[in-house]
């Protein structure tokens, strides 16, 4: 019955169980309406059979003693008036037993009743009606002597002859009253079991039959609950912690898979929403197996940026990410990472190798590659680093081979002066406009030498910013600061040199005024 039960849809199962309860609840109806029904004939067979034929029986005695009373009271009393009564009381007491009898007649179907009557009416006819006409005979006869004789003798036996077949009818109809009413107590109680019987075993049967269905739906709907239950409080809670925690970087969550499927194996849709609930755990573990796949490729992403970036910080910049062990965007990931460092490291290293060599002296070396961004901004730098010293050299230089031109036409001029008194004052004047040319010389290179500094102050502190925005670069930009430091010493000396012209040019600014001295002289 339970495997029956199993392969019906739910609905089925209801339709069936309230089935069998509508059929057993008409079966009880069938039966309590039944058993009413033999009630309600016997107590109709006592109500308009049995207790109207007695009714009558009695009336018809009622008649029959009214009769005696208004014959004896026409014989006692002599008077007409009476005698009309009584006999006006005769015509109706006949008429009403006479009725009575033919309807008593046609209602009386027993043997016994038929007897009875049949046994009344002849008493009627042939005894008491033949009786009384003697009476009424004599009474009008005026023979009172044998009215009186007949009415306490043959009329009396007549009468209660009369009066005892209706007795007779009136016992046997109240037997059968009486039987009536056992036979409706007998219905009653008989009905009154059967609808009992009937309605316990309908009603086992339906708690039983509920009870089955109760337990093929509930049990099996528990079970599924239960899982439901283990799944969102276990494996979907676990399986979200998991990934808020992978979300926050914590890579230390393992989530086992501890929920069983159902396997329950039906054809309702219990077993449907068991075979549902199957594939939504296997889904779910399967979402665990690949959050745990995750978990460890990240753990292996993770190691594997950690070792690069210990390699790096400990120098090891040409050490690089294992993309072959990843796939996809993992791979993409240590790819991208790969090429960052190339990025950062190749304009470092290009850097690098030019400020080596303007280390040495040579400031001739340039960063030619193409960089972006703040690589560029260094590159940029390193390379007005390289154009503003060479520039600054060759002012330096042009400066000073111009003092040593004019230190030669000075030395020239004085010799010359000692030729003669009249050419001294030539001389003189051409020995001014060359120490005023020497002079614009040396300011303009006094200027140069400054605007060099500046020029190698803007290169240092450009290179200074490129420090800080790459970290890793950190060393290049050391070596940009010592090659920076050595300029700065450099555009120190020039400055020295500087000072020295200015000595030089005082010295010509006191030959000068010698030379006007002796102008003035001669």
């Amino acid at each position: 019955m339970s495997k029956f039960l199993s392969n019906l849809k739910i609905s089925a199962k209801l339709i069936v169980g309230f089935g069998i309860a509508v059929l057993l609840l008409g079966i009880v109806l069938f039966t309590g309406i039944r058993s009413l029904t033999n009630v309600n004939d016997e107590v109709t067979v006592i109500v308009e059979d049995l207790f109207p034929k007695t009714v009558m029986a009695n009336e018809m005695i009622d008649a029959v003693n009214d009769n005696a009373r208004a014959l004896r009271n026409m014989i006692i009393s002599n008077d007409p008036a009476i005698e009309r009564e009584a006999l006006d009381r005769f015509a109706k007491a006949r008429e009403l037993v006479t009725k009575h009898s033919d309807k008593l007649s046609e209602m009386i179907r027993t043997e016994k009743g038929k007897e009875l009557l049949a046994k009344m009416q002849q008493i009627r006819t042939e005894v008491y009606f033949p009786a009384r006409e003697r009476l009424l005979n004599e009474y009008n006869a005026g023979n009172m002597a044998r009215v009186n004789e007949l009415l306490f003798g043959e009329m009396r036996d007549a009468q209660n002859k009369y009066l005892s077949s209706m007795k007779d009818i009136i016992n046997y109809q109240t037997e059968l009253v009486n039987q009536g009413g056992e036979d409706v107590h007998l219905a009653y109680s008989t009905a009154n079991y059967t609808m009992l019987a009937v309605g316990i075993i309908s009603l086992l049967f339906v708690v039983g039959f509920g009870w089955l269905i109760t337990k093929n739906i509930v049990v099996p709907v528990m079970m599924v609950k239960d899982r439901m239950t283990q799944l969102e409080s276990v494996c979907l809670t676990n399986l979200g912690n998991g990934l808020s925690l992978l979300s926050k970087g914590d890579l230390s969550s393992k989530i086992e898979k501890s929920t069983k499927q159902l396997n329950i194996v039906q054809n309702d849709e219990i077993g449907q929403m068991a075979k549902v609930f199957d594939s939504m755990l296997l889904k779910a573990q399967e979402g665990i197996d690949a959050y745990e796949i995750t978990r460890g490729k990240i753990i292996q992403l993770s190691e594997e940026l950690g070792k690069v970036i210990d390699d790096a910080k400990n120098g090891l910049l040409d050490n690089r990410g294992d993309e072959r062990k990843f796939e996809g965007v993992y791979k993409e990931l240590i790819s991208g990472l790969n090429q960052t460092l190339d990025a950062v490291i190749l304009p470092v290293q290009d850097g690098a190798k030019a400020l080596e060599i303007m280390a040495t002296g040579d400031f001739t070396p340039r960063v030619t590659a193409d960089y972006k961004g703040q690589h560029r901004m260094i590159k940029d730098s390193i390379n007005k680093l390289g154009d503003s010293i060479s520039r600054i050299l060759k002012e330096v230089t042009d400066a000073v081979q111009a003092t040593a031109s004019s230190s030669t036409q000075i030395s020239s001029s004085s010799e010359e002066m000692a030729a003669g008194a009249q050419e001294q004052s030539a001389q003189t004047t051409e020995i001014a406009g060359a120490i005023e040319q020497m002079t614009s010389t040396i300011l303009q290179t006094t200027r140069n030498a400054s605007t060099a500094a500046e020029q190698a102050k803007s290169a240092g502190l450009a290179a200074e910013e490129g420090g800080k925005v790459i970290r890793e670069t950190i060393e290049g930009m050391n070596r940009i600061a010592g090659v920076v430091k050595n300029a700065a010493q450099t555009v120190h000396e020039l400055g020295a040199s500087s000072e020295q012209i200015g000595t030089i040019v005082q010295v010509i600014d006191d030959i000068a005024d010698q030379t006007n001295l002796l102008a003035l002289n001669a």
